[in-house]
This record gives structure tokens, sequence and C-alpha cells, in this order.
């Protein structure tokens, strides 16, 4: 199909033809499916369905907005739309599988939980002073809060002044660099 049959397949969609749209559907699938093979995070193959799904999408999203008088062709519009929307759900799921290695939540925030009792004897105190000595004062703040009365993130914010997702930041900064800091002690 050459770009004068693209564009005219892409008017006729646009004014409600359903068989020009399943036209430029199946010819452009080996042009969404090359667009996801650019982010190799798929892993299992209800996420390919669902990039797949997302891909046709954005062809129908670009076909009711290309507009030919801008002097782009509609295979570049595409293509930057398809990795566009297949970009913002990659980070998406990347952002949702950062959130979900907290212990618990409940409606106000996160809580952290103690996986059992022996979890809760107290710590070496100069280990723990060093350990928190590479945290800044509100990573610290934030998880003495959460380690000594186990609070949720909008009781945090609120005696903090700050807002919940700040808050949230704050725990994620501190775990991310306490995690770091025990892994090169282990190696040592």
């Amino acid at each position: 199909m050459n770009y004068e049959e693209l564009n005219a397949y892409v008017l006729r969609a646009q004014l409600g033809d359903r068989d020009a749209a399943e036209i430029l559907c199946e010819a452009l699938t080996p042009m969404i499916l090359s667009s996801m093979r650019t982010y190799r995070a798929i892993s299992r193959p209800a996420d390919r369905d669902d990039l797949v799904q997302i891909g046709y999408e954005a062809l129908l999203g670009a076909i009711r907005d290309f507009d030919a008088a801008r002097g782009v062709y509609f295979l570049y519009f595409l293509k930057v739309r398809l990795y566009a929307a297949l970009r913002t759900e990659t980070r998406r799921r990347a952002r949702a599988s950062e959130r979900d290695v907290y212990d618990s939540a409940d409606e106000d925030g996160i809580t952290f939980d103690w996986p059992d009792v022996q979890a809760r004897a107290p710590f070496d105190q100069v280990e723990l002073r060093q350990s928190f000595e590479i945290l800044s004062p509100r990573e610290r703040q934030a998880m003495e809060f959460v380690l000594a009365t186990s609070g949720t993130m909008r009781e945090l914010a609120e005696q903090s002044g700050v807002g919940v997702e700040t808050a949230k930041t704050w725990l994620k900064r501190a775990r991310k660099k306490l995690q770091t800091e025990l892994g090169k002690d282990r190696r040592k």
C-alpha cells in the first residue's frame, strides 16, 4: 500500500467507513508489533496482548486525529503515537510494580508490618545509627516514624506538613538507600 492509498483509507475511516478502518488495522499490525519489540519488558503473553490492544487504540486515535493538511505523513504520525502510547504504558507498569514493594496498605496510606514478632527485636544501636547517617533528615524522619510507631503515611504527612505522596517518596528513598547500604555490607 503506497502513501496515497494509505491516506485515502485514513480519510475514509475518518468519515466513518468501518471497512477502511479494518483494512488499516490489518495492514498496520506489523508496525504495531514492531513498535512493541522496542520495549523488551514484555515477559508474559498477557502483557503482549495488552500492549497490542494499546497499539490498536493508538492506531485508531491516530486515524481520528490525523490531519493531512499539516504536511506530515500518516505513517510517521502513527509511529510517534505508537511509541508514546507504548512508552507510557511500560512506564506506568514499572511505576506500579515499584509501588508493590510495600508490605501492606490501608485507605490512609502505607504502613509497615514486621513479618514476625522476632523481627521487632531491638536493632544493634550502633549499626542502626551508622546506617541512618546516609539518609537525609526527611528520609530519616520517615523511616524512624514508620519503625517506631507503625503509623500511616497520612499521619506522617500531617505531622510533617506535607502531602501524602511526598511522605511516601521520603520512605521509598530511605528504603532504597538502606537496601543499597546493607547490600554493600553483605558483599564485604
